[in-house]
């Protein structure tokens, strides 16, 4: 070759040098990053780490299209890295070569979960909670503590207790978790606890139920009966059972002989005997309902409104007095302390109302009229005696009074899920307060202080902690009608330029959302003007809305503008179409989730695509992408899904999951929200392993994976446990500050508005290499140390008799021994992990083993991998039945060690062994869950020690299992399932299994 043909080719390498160093760029951005090896020296395919940071890398068109998610959520140390690709896409389609741009970005951005609003307790997590999924509806004082129920509980028994010098922390009443009975109303002798309700899933079964004062066990009545609810606790001795649709309770009272048990639809009472529970008298009335005893003195309401005294006669049957009180609205609940007795009034009253025990003549009111109903401002004496039944939208009279030794008085105030407090001369004293099931939320989009929750809106102050940040303001519930939707309520709020503050609201009839004004004066005012069901109401005024989300169907985004107001009212332009999405296959990303937010787009111009629902078989469906508005073009799709059968925890990279739902639908993704250059997705996942999830996932607008936080119901193990929430589909997020803010509603674990704070947003870098047509492609795959034990395995496949350095025993599938890859592991380009059932029954064993080689003399060795235990139980404490267990043998067969857990009945705790020597001790519920994920475990023999680590658990120091065993010459890793007769399943799964020899 000439000289200077060899000086021109430097030249034009030195340029290209100097054009990488170019075009490669670090962009800081103010508002929101693997493989890649690391490298020494100049690359010009390599970006760098100042500080330890969690990134995320893809491959993009240079016209900014991603064709390839390389990493994501990955947390990297300093360094410089060279950027490895081997030319495919995410579905390992082969790419032209061509010139392409790998983008890296890294952040440090914390989610902090800040707690709740609009809870009073003490604690914002634990079982001391006050939380239900219903109100406070009956309530009784028992010397020095008030017991209270709730209604329906959804499996758990919402009922509470409380200190009188202690309000704030609950205390279960029950010796149960799991009521299973709507407890609708309470009565008490002083000794005994009284509550009577129904079946919440067979409401046509109602009966009483005792709980003794000084132990909470359930009282056992000699004529009681065996009375099993569905789906929770079995009553050893329910009294005053009926099996009758009409047959619900409608009040309930105790005197020193008798029970009384009123059915309003039945016109009946019924009187029981309160040591045996038999039948002592059945006695009819119209309509009874609110009933109060005081010694030998019975007030009953009947009719529609009518309050009479009676006198009770020795055998349980009643006698009029002739003292009736007549004036009352709607009679709810009646309680006396002796003196008086105090009358909720429902209706148009919304008072509680006292007379004299004796005489009946009228003592005092506590209440403003019409409560709520009048006027949404909150007040002490502004009462809600009612719940709404979220079905229908109904509003059900319920309310209660309970008098404390001291004269003073609590008021069950349902409407605004309060138990208030008041003293002898109605002065308000102190309260407790809380959410109830809930399944919208709204944040005024213009000011963020005002949040509502479930129709209860709050003042929030963000300068203050948390607990203290939040005041109640306002209850919309007062006039709103059974024409709307109670499941969704107040959603998509603003404060507009005329000074007046709007909503979204659904009507029932149509689904479609109706604009409504929230008047501080006179509650909701219901404007007429009507939108498509995904109506949105964004900060400048303007109304989103999404046309069709069939698959294979067009989706049209839609915006009204602002242009004036007419009185009170909104004027807005006809809906224009903003963009259009015309690519919604089946495996394409497109708007189709439980809570659609129609319009989502980021300050770039990319509109945000959450396909939110999973579809059965699915593998290779992208559930999120970004529209660009400008061109239409689908810039970029990720969040790819696990499968049907993947029984791993939730995937931390913002791939989306599918499996762990076993035979139930269940619910998956909701809402995504954009904001600046982010976008946040929701996914709640009910029924996902038996439970729940509350999952962001956060992404920088260009589709690369910025960070994830939340927890799911299989990660918590205590009670309201902190970031968890349940069906918490109604996401908002706004900027205060420099900070982002997610506000989400919670169904039942908490009893409040969830806020997480998003911080660190400035900390988002995004680096740029370019990749010519002369990059070399090249496995992904780092080259790791050590042996790997699990190489050649296929990929969601039964497992062969052989395959690699892995032998099972039986070689073929039976129904109670099955070997299969890929239950805890879904991505094809990683490790797989290799999963088993065993459940025989008869004596036999069961084995994977996985071959260490010809190994003598060995000084030192070392296994590493995870385990996972699936959820099976342990091995019992005699070893007897079914038992599991992790050996590892040496040429002759013999045992090195030992891993294996074992159950103890005497306290129900489960401890992980490492030949004899326990590890870790957990009560078997908390066991079972943890050791259900994969753990860590390294066994690793260091001169004559033997030394085992597991579940970042202090390393124990172990003798041979086998004293005879040769702990030099470590042939085979064993995973051995015995049956000696008996005995429950097991099953377990096997990740990333390595081992070392030096």
């Amino acid at each position: 070759m000439k000289m200077k043909n060899i000086t021109a080719l430097l030249l034009i390498f030195l340029s290209l040098q100097v054009g990488a160093q170019v075009v490669k760029r670090l962009e800081k951005l103010n508002s929101p990053a693997g493989q890649g090896s690391p490298v020494n020296g100049h690359n010009p395919n390599s970006f760098t780490l100042a500080s330890t940071v969690r990134t995320s890398a893809g491959v993009y068109k240079t016209d900014g299209t991603l064709v390839r998610t390389l990493w994501s959520g990955m947390t990297k140390p300093a360094g410089t890295y060279a950027v490895k690709w081997d030319g495919t896409d995410d579905l390992f389609n082969t790419l032209p070569i061509d010139e392409y741009n790998v983008k890296v970005l890294s952040n440090h951005v914390s989610y902090d979960w800040q707690g709740v609003i609009g809870n009073t307790s003490t604690f914002q997590t634990g079982n001391r909670v006050h939380r239900s999924l219903d109100p406070a509806i009956g309530i009784v004082v028992v010397n020095n503590k008030a017991y209270y129920c709730v209604g329906y509980g959804e499996g758990e028994s919402g009922n509470g207790m409380f200190a009188l010098n202690n309000i704030q922390e609950k205390n279960n009443p029950m010796p149960f978790e799991t009521s299973g009975q709507n407890s609708d109303f309470m009565a008490t002798d002083g000794t005994m606890i009284y509550w009577a309700g129904y079946d919440a899933f067979q409401p046509h079964h109602s009966f009483v139920f005792a709980t003794k004062v000084n132990d909470r066990s359930e009282v056992k009545f000699s004529k009681g009966i065996n009375t099993p609810v569905k789906y929770a606790h079995t009553y050893a001795s329910a009294i005053g059972y009926r099996d009758d649709a009409n047959g619900k309770i409608s009040g309930l009272a105790v005197s020193s002989g008798y029970i009384f048990i009123c059915r309003k639809t039945l016109n009946e009472v019924l009187v029981l005997n309160k040591v045996t529970g038999a039948v002592a008298q059945r006695l009819t009335y119209t309509t009874p309902s609110a009933i109060t005893i005081s010694n030998t003195t019975l007030w009953l309401c009947t009719g529609t409104n009518t309050v009479s005294k009676y006198t009770i006669k020795s055998d349980g049957s009643l006698t009029a007095s002739g003292t009736v009180i007549d004036g009352f609205i709607s009679p709810i609940t009646m309680a006396n302390n002796g003196n008086i007795v105090a009358l909720v009034d429902g209706g148009s009253s919304q008072q509680i109302k006292a007379f004299d025990v004796n005489s009946g003549r009228a003592l005092w009111t506590l209440g403003q009229v019409g409560g709520h109903i009048s006027s949404p401002v909150v007040a002490n004496d502004r009462f809600g005696f009612w719940k709404f039944d979220p079905e229908n939208a109904s509003k059900q009279g319920f309310g209660a009074v309970a008098f404390a030794p001291d004269g003073s008085f609590w008021v069950c105030d349902p409407a605004n899920y309060k138990i208030a407090h008041f003293a002898a001369n109605r002065t308000y004293i102190e309260g407790i307060l809380y959410t109830g099931r809930s399944y919208s939320l709204a944040v005024d989009v213009v000011n963020h202080t005002r949040v509502i929750n479930s129709m209860h809106e709050y003042k929030v102050d963000y300068t203050s902690p948390i607990k203290s940040s939040w005041t109640y303001k306002y209850n919309w519930q007062g006039n709103v009608t059974s024409n709307y939707d109670m499941l969704y309520q107040i959603r998509h709020m603003a404060t507009l330029s005329n000074g007046r503050t709007y909503a979204m609201m659904k009507r029932k009839s149509d689904g479609r959302a109706e604009l409504v004004e929230l008047d501080p004066a006179t509650g909701i005012r219901y404007t007429g003007l009507i939108f498509s069901s995904t109506a949105k109401i964004y900060a400048d005024g303007s109304i989103g809305e999404m046309q069709n989300s069939g698959v294979n169907e067009r989706q049209y985004f839609k915006k009204r503008t602002l242009i004036e107001f007419v009185g009170r009212d909104p004027v807005y332009s006809g809906a224009t179409t903003i963009a259009t999405h015309t690519n919604t296959a089946r495996n394409e990303p497109r708007n189709a989730s439980i809570n659609i937010y129609p319009t989502e787009i980021t300050s770039s111009g990319i509109l945000t695509l959450y396909k939110g629902g999973r579809t059965v078989g699915e593998t290779s469906s992208y559930h999120l992408g970004g529209l660009d508005v400008s061109t239409e073009a689908v810039k970029w799709k990720t969040a790819l899904p696990t499968f049907d059968e993947y029984q791993g925890p939730f995937p931390h990279n913002g791939d989306f999951e599918v499996g762990n739902f076993g035979g139930n639908d269940g619910g998956q993704g909701d809402a995504a929200m954009a904001i600046e250059k982010s976008i946040f997705t929701h996914y709640y996942g009910e029924f996902w392993k038996n439970g729940q999830t509350n999952i962001f996932n956060h992404y920088y607008e260009n589709g690369l994976f910025v960070g994830q936080f939340g927890t799911t119901s299989d990660d918590v193990t205590e009670k309201a446990a902190a970031g968890m929430a349940g069906n918490a589909f109604s996401p908002v997020v706004v900027k205060v500050g420099q900070d982002y803010y997610i506000y989400h509603n919670d169904e039942s674990y908490h009893g409040g508005t969830h806020r997480w704070k998003i911080s660190g947003l400035n900390t988002v870098t995004l680096q740029t290499i370019p990749i010519t047509s002369n990059f070399v492609r090249t496995s992904e795959t780092p080259a790791l140390p050590g042996v790997d034990l699990m190489a050649g395995l296929p990929y969601r496949s039964v497992l062969p008799g052989r395959v690699g350095a892995i032998t099972r025993t039986p070689a073929t599938e039976t129904r109670r021994w099955q070997v299969k890859t890929n239950s805890f592991t879904y991505q094809k380009r990683n490790s797989y992990d290799v999963y088993f059932e065993y459940s025989e029954t008869n004596k036999s064993n069961s084995t994977i083993d996985f071959n260490l080689g010809k190994n003598s003399s060995l000084a030192n060795w070392s296994i590493t991998g995870e385990i996972s235990y699936a959820g099976a139980g342990a091995n019992s404490p005699d070893n007897n039945g079914t038992n599991q267990y992790l050996d590892v043998l040496d040429n002759a067969g013999k045992i090195i060690v030992r891993i294996y857990r074992k159950i103890s009945y005497t306290n129900f705790y489960t401890t992980q062994y490492a030949n004899n020597t326990a590890i870790l001790s957990q009560p078997d519920e908390v066991s079972r869950k943890f050791t259900s994920h994969l753990q860590p475990i390294k066994i690793a023999k260091s001169g004559g020690n033997i030394i085992v680590t597991y579940a970042g658990q202090r390393a124990v120091r172990v003798a041979a299992f086998d004293p005879t065993a040769d702990i030099r010459s470590p042939a085979k890793l064993q995973v051995k399932c015995t049956n000696d007769g008996g005995g429950q399943g097991k099953k377990g799964s096997l990740h990333q299994f390595r081992f070392f020899t030096n």
